[in-house]
């Protein structure tokens, strides 16, 4: 995982921890401990092992250790007027730095996926989420779960 900031490699270690003391998995097949190292970037793992379930999500939530007041990425002072990336409820604010940040990473995975460039966004603007965020959620997650059955 690329690390972006000192607070990055301290914000994944924290919640890492977090989710081993506690017995929680990384999700996989191999259902190994969650490491840093595990996975490809800091959107991937904030999108697919943190806000994608609800009950890892309330978790690190309750200890304080999803929004600590600083952009996950940049380090840089948020509050709740701060861009975010929501899913069902579930809420991170970065900076809009991050958030740059965050819609690149995405856009790379979503080519990866599909094979194709992503589609053009809208211009950031306060308060609203990255709404291919949601697509590329459900695909993956679509895809896993067939994998699984197969």
């Amino acid at each position: 995982m690329k690390y972006y900031s000192n607070f990055t490699t301290e914000y994944v270690q924290d919640i890492c921890n977090a989710l081993n003391k506690a017995g929680f998995t990384d999700g996989n097949a191999s259902n190994k401990a969650f490491a840093p190292a595990s996975f490809k970037t800091l959107t991937d793992f904030l999108h697919f092992h943190i806000i994608h379930y609800a009950n890892i999500y309330e978790f690190l939530n309750q200890k304080g250790l999803v929004n600590r007041g600083k952009c996950p990425y940049t380090g840089q002072l948020i509050n709740s007027r701060s861009p975010k990336y929501s899913y069902f409820g579930r809420t991170i604010y970065v900076s809009p730095e991050g958030y740059k940040i965050m819609q690149r990473e995405d856009d790379e995975s979503f080519e990866e996926v599909m094979g194709t460039p992503a589609p053009p966004r809208n211009e950031l603007s306060k308060n609203k989420g990255c709404s291919i965020f949601l697509g590329v959620a459900i695909l993956i997650s679509a895809c896993a779960f067939l994998l699984n059955i197969i």
